[in-house]
């Protein structure tokens, strides 16, 4: 034994080695399918963002070619106003993607500011009911005040995923019924539902 000792160590501290680096390699390999997942879900929830400012720029160009709407200047100018305001925010979107992709996974900025409400919301709400391309019964109940303290874009990007979700599953033989609520929850807290 006393002859062995030497290979009896080198052989334990070898399979020691071995089988941290098999662990370090379970833990890689765990770690990289999990950031394949958060990948996936990115791209996923970006396409979903970008689908939406599309679907309604083209619904309010469809209008306008489809409805006489050249023939009625007030009725063009509100959607051309529609789409030229999807575009902009498809252009932000964008920016904002880009601007995320540099920025570290764990940083997520948010630029909270005062913001009116109603004046955010109630666009989104009608854009939404615009490009669903069938009838929406759609209600905004604001009982958080006029100004509250939000990160505008990432708001708006919360309230047009539910809205459009909500259209989007439900039956086709049902005309849906969307209810948006905002209340005050507390110091400096408010909520939407």
């Amino acid at each position: 034994i006393y002859s062995i000792a030497g290979m009896i160590a080198v052989s334990l501290l070898l399979m020691l080695l071995t089988a941290g680096a098999f662990f370090y390699l379970l833990y890689i390999i765990q770690r990289q399918k999990k950031l394949a997942e958060l990948k996936r879900d990115f791209i996923n929830a970006v396409t979903h963002e970008l689908q939406t400012p599309v679907a309604t720029a083209s619904a309010a160009i469809e209008a306008l070619r489809h409805f006489n709407a050249m023939d009625h200047p007030e009725r063009a100018h509100t959607y051309l106003e529609i789409a030229d305001a999807q575009l902009k925010q498809l252009s932000d979107m964008v920016d904002q993607t880009l601007h995320l992709a540099a920025e570290e996974r764990d940083h997520f900025p948010l630029h909270v500011q005062p913001v009116h409400l109603p004046s955010l919301i109630q666009p989104l709400l009608d854009n939404a009911v615009l490009a669903a391309g069938r009838p929406v019964s759609m209600t905004f109940d604001n009982q958080a005040g006029e100004t509250i303290y939000a990160d505008p874009a990432q708001l708006s990007r919360a309230v047009k995923n539910l809205t459009d979700n909500a259209i989007k599953y439900v039956s086709a033989a049902v005309t849906p019924v969307i209810e948006v609520r905002t209340r005050l929850a507390g110091n400096d807290k408010w909520e939407l539902s």
